[in-house]
C-alpha cells in the first residue's frame, strides 16, 4: 500500500504536454529494467509489476513506485525516477549511492540493489529503504538499532523490547516525502511476562520531521491526537502511538463531528515565536496546457489580510483524516501539516474537498459552518473563505495531473471551472 487511496492512472499524460520522455514505463518494461540493472546476482527475479504511485513534475521529472511480486509471496517496492534535465548524470558525478553493498537489505535478503544511476538513460532506480531524501527507511530496517533508539526514550519502560520479534508493515509510501509503517513489538518484562504493542511510524524529509515535532510539542498533548513518542531528528523518524480498531465516522456525522475536532484543535492558541510556515502555490503547474492555464487565472486570487489570530491548524483536513476511537471519541490523523495559521485554512480544505467529492457547484458547504458555529466557532469572513476554497480546489486540480490521473485534464478543468465560480458556503455566513 502506498496511499489512502488507489488511482486509476494515466501513463501517456506527460506525453500530451509534449514531454514524452517523462511518460512511466509500462510494467513489463520496469521489469526489464530490474533484471537488467537492479537485480543482486544470483537471486529469483520478480514475476510481475503493479504500478502504485506517479508525481509528476512537469519539465522536470516523473516519479513512480512499483510493487514487484517474487514467487516466494515476497514484496518489494522500487522507485523508479525519470529526469528531463541532466539530474541523474549530476547524482553520479556528487557520488550519489549508485550500486552499493548494503548491509541492512543484504542481510534481510533482499533481492534488489539499493540504488541503481542509469546517466545515459536520464534514470534513477532505487529500492524503497534506500529513499536518499528519507534515511529513517533505512534506519528503521536495523531493528537492533531502533530497539536501542527505544529502550533510551523510554518508551516502553519498565517493559523490554525483544527486537527480534518485531515486525514492520508497510502502510503508505510517497518517495522522496514521506512513508507510515507499523511497528508490531514483543515486550518482556523483568519476571519474563510478554505482551505486545504497536507503534505508528512516520519516516520523513528530516527537516520536516524537525519541523512537524517541534510544533507537536509546541501544541502540547492533546486527546484529539495520537501521543508523539520519539523523534529522531538527524534521520527524520516519528514514533507516536498506534490506536486499534480505528472506524470511519459516519456519513450523517461527519460535519458535526469534523467542526467539533476543528473547534478543540482551533482553541489552542499558539505560543509567541512558533514560526509559521508558508504554503507553496500550484499554478505553476497548469502552465503546459493553455486551457487550463487560462482557467487558474481566473480562478486565483489574492489572499485577503489575515483578520484572525494564528492558531493550531491540521494542514490538510479532509475526511481521510477523521476517525473514531472505539469508545466513539474522535482523533485526527496524518499531522504532517501541523503548523499555526489562520483557522479559516482547515475550513476552506473540508469544504474543497466536499466540492470535489460531489462535483457540483450546488454544494456549499453550510452544514460545517453551522456545526462550526455551533460548537462555539468563529466563522471566518467571505471574502477569506472564499479565497482559501478557490486556492484549496487549485491544489486539487494541480494533485490530479501530477498523480497522473485518468482523465486528470478533464477533472482539473472541472474544479477550476468550480473554483472561478466562487461556489463558497460562507457566502451565507
Amino acid at each position: 500500500m502506498t496511499g489512502l487511496r488507489t488511482w486509476r492512472r494515466d501513463a501517456q499524460l506527460p506525453a500530451r504536454a509534449g514531454q514524452p520522455e517523462l511518460c512511466p514505463p509500462h510494467e513489463a518494461q520496469l521489469l526489464e529494467l530490474v533484471l537488467a540493472h537492479a537485480l543482486r546476482p544470483g537471486c529469483a527475479a520478480p514475476q510481475a509489476a503493479r504500478w502504485v504511485y506517479a508525481r509528476w513534475k512537469p519539465g522536470v521529472s516523473l516519479c513512480a513506485a512499483y510493487e514487484l511480486e517474487f514467487l516466494d509471496g515476497r514484496s518489494e517496492l522500487v522507485v523508479l525516477k525519470r529526469y528531463r534535465t541532466g539530474k541523474a548524470a549530476s547524482l553520479a558525478l556528487r557520488g550519489a549511492r549508485a550500486e552499493p553493498c548494503d548491509p541492512d537489505t543484504q542481510e534481510q535478503g533482499c533481492p534488489l540493489l539499493p540504488s541503481v544511476l542509469l546517466p545515459d538513460q536520464s534514470l534513477h532506480l532505487w529500492h524503497e529503504h534506500s529513499d536518499r531524501k528519507l534515511p529513517g527507511l533505512q534506519r528503521l530496517s536495523d531493528m537492533r538499532r531502533t530497539k536501542r533508539l527505544l529502550q533510551s526514550r523510554g518508551v516502553f519502560s519498565p517493559w523490554r523490547l525483544r527486537s527480534h520479534r518485531c515486525e514492520l508493515t508497510r502502510l503508505r509510501y510517497r518517495p522522496e516525502r514521506r512513508a507510515v509503517q507499523r511497528l508490531d513489538a514483543v515486550l518482556v518484562d523483568a519476571t519474563g511476562a510478554r505482551r505486545r504493542a504497536r507503534l505508528a511510524v512516520r519516516a520523513l524529509v528530516p527537516s520536516t520531521a524537525t519541523r512537524v515535532a517541534g510544533h507537536r510539542r509546541a501544541l502540547g498533548q492533546l486527546e484529539l491526537l495520537p501521543q508523539l513518542r520519539v523523534c529522531e531528528a538527524r534521520t527524520g523518524l516519528l514514533f507516536e502511538d498506534w490506536i486499534d480498531d480505528l472506524t470511519p465516522v459516519p456519513r450523517a456525522r461527519l460535519n458535526a463531528v469534523a467542526a467539533e475536532s476543528l473547534m478543540r484543535l482551533h482553541r489552542r492558541p499558539c505560543q509567541p515565536g512558533v514560526e509559521q510556515t508558508a504554503r507553496s502555490s500550484n499554478a505553476a503547474l497548469f502552465d503546459w496546457h493553455a486551457g487550463l492555464a487560462s482557467r487558474v487565472q481566473s480562478a486565483w486570487c489574492a489572499l485577503p489580510s489575515a483578520t484572525a489570530p494564528a492558531r493550531w491548524l491540521h494542514g490538510d483536513f479532509h475526511a481521510d483524516q477523521l476517525a473514531l476511537r472505539p469508545g466513539g471519541q474522535p482523533v485526527l490523523l496524518d499531522l504532517d501539516g501541523l503548523r499555526p495559521g489562520d483557522p479559516a485554512e482547515d475550513l476552506a480544505s473540508w469544504i474543497a474537498d466536499e466540492l470535489c467529492e460531489r462535483d457540483s457547484v450546488l454544494c456549499e458547504g453550510s452544514s460545517v459552518l453551522d456545526a462550526y458555529r455551533d460548537v462555539g466557532g468563529v466563522v471566518p469572513p467571505a471574502a477569506t473563505l472564499d479565497a482559501l476554497v478557490r486556492r484549496a480546489l487549485v491544489d486539487r486540480a494541480a494533485a490530479c495531473l501530477r498523480r497522473l490521473e485518468h482523465g486528470a485534464e478533464d477533472r482539473a478543468e472541472r474544479l477550476l471551472g468550480l473554483a472561478a465560480a466562487r461556489v463558497v458556503g460562507a457566502q451565507g455566513a
